[in-house]
């Protein structure tokens, strides 16, 4: 039992390393924007979900202006 929680840690460990390198890819300029929008967020989610064969997300105009409020 502690083996496999051991493994599990470790496999959580690698992918939370893994995300923040493949948004980093997706980015080629190197350098990450402070004045990213919500469209720009969306934007590139939809584009690693769509990378991973996923669908993309769509938005709700009162959602999106409520949750800007």
């Amino acid at each position: 039992m502690r083996r496999l929680t051991l493994c599990l840690a470790l496999v959580l460990a690698v992918s939370i390393t893994i995300v923040p390198y493949r948004v980093a890819l997706a980015n080629p300029s190197g350098s990450l924007s402070l004045q990213t929008t919500a469209n720009d967020l969306i934007a590139a989610v939809n584009a690693l979900r769509i990378a991973n064969g996923l669908p993309a997300y769509t938005t709700n105009p009162i959602l999106m202006q409520v949750a800007q409020d």
